[in-house]
């Protein structure tokens, strides 16, 4: 009933003009974030559609951000549309100022998707520091666009030095709710368009301290397409809880390259168990795996690469059911270091784990 009451007021305001207010629980994602001595949070829609930003969801009426030219905020309040998907020149900053007191703001975010970037863009980071996994690689890195990107501003710490830091992406204190409810899959997802790409959303946010919402992605099914999840929560050090086993419930299909590339690496405080339901989704209901319910077919280029690197606190045996899809011809990194340094995992390797 909620997301049917979200659509209703979402075709309103696209249809029919209206303005809509959102009550402080109708938006499907809220991020809370600390403001900064710059007092302001900014990030990047990189789709075409229509969506709602409230800077302030616990404040009276709507507290709407600034946006670029390149977007219309003129049909309500916290309205931002977009006819086009972004390219290879990305969609101006969001901002939510937050002068003249600063502190912590939780902001709600709503919307409509029509279109998702198809063009590969080249991001180039102070200091030329790539957005790899290795720290110490230097260059730029060349992916699809996510649908939202917080990271805006990865840079090294100083000159000399190999630390990367995120300044914004460091201000998000918490997560709650679906990010697949504003950013869906499209139709089937499988044209050109229609499937988002999470590559790098919360990645370098060193102070998000919350649970991974098992309703994070909830709205995204079909198959995987390339650097789906890549550094989705690379660095982010902090999150806490356990990885939720139906996080990825609606994807399936045939593998992508890069699609789990580093998706948790380095989320040292991540614990318990590695879901055996996580890629494969019929091991949570005793199916057999097939492509419409388990990531299945060929492998790809680094699909699992680093997926799990330095996540120390993971404990017990691995799932021999974890990659129950994945069959055919070995491809390049399909699992380089994907359990480098987990340090508590226990247990025999299972004999079925890759056959």
């Amino acid at each position: 009933m909620r997301k049917k009451f979200i659509a209703f007021l979402l075709v309103l305001s696209t249809f029919f003009g209206v303005s809509v207010a959102f009550a402080d629980d109708s938006y499907p994602f809220k991020i809370t974030v600390n403001s900064g001595s710059d007092k302001q949070f900014q990030f990047r829609i990189n789709a075409a559609g229509t969506f709602y930003v409230d800077c302030d969801t616990d404040s009276e009426g709507i507290q709407s951000p600034t946006a670029g030219s390149d977007a219309d905020t003129t049909s309500s309040p916290g309205a931002i549309k977009y006819t086009s998907a972004s390219g290879t020149t990305l969609h101006e900053l969001i901002t939510c100022d937050y002068t003249p007191n600063g502190g912590t703001y939780t902001i709600g975010i709503a919307g409509t998707p029509t279109a998702y970037p198809t063009q590969f863009h080249i991001y180039k980071y102070t200091n030329n520091t790539t957005l790899g996994l290795d720290e110490s690689q230097i260059g730029d890195l060349e992916i699809v666009p996510p649908a939202i990107e917080f990271n805006i501003d990865l840079k090294k710490k100083t000159s000399s030095s190999r630390t990367i830091v995120a300044p914004n992406a460091e201000k998000i204190v918490s997560i709650d709710g679906s990010l697949g409810a504003v950013f869906s899959t499209i139709n089937t997802g499988s044209a050109s368009g229609e499937q988002p790409s999470f590559a790098l959303t919360f990645s370098w946010a060193k102070e998000l301290t919350s649970v991974i919402p098992s309703t994070l992605f909830d709205g995204v099914y079909g198959a995987p397409v390339q650097d789906m999840f890549h550094d989705s929560f690379a660095q982010a050090n902090k999150l806490s809880g356990s990885i939720p086993g139906d996080l990825f419930a609606g994807i399936h299909g045939a593998p992508a390259e890069n699609m789990f590339k580093g998706t948790f690496y380095e989320c040292n405080l991540l614990a318990g168990p590695i879901p055996e339901s996580l890629f494969c989704y019929a091991n949570a209901n005793d199916e057999s795996p097939n492509e419409n319910n388990c990531i299945y077919g060929s492998p790809a280029e680094s699909m699992f690469e680093d997926t799990f690197r330095k996540c120390k606190k993971l404990s017990d045996s691995i799932p021999g059911g974890l990659f129950a899809g994945i069959h055919g011809a070995p491809a390049k990194n399909m699992f380089k270091g994907t359990f480098y340094t987990c340090n508590g995992l226990s247990g025999p390797i299972p004999e079925s784990l890759f056959c």
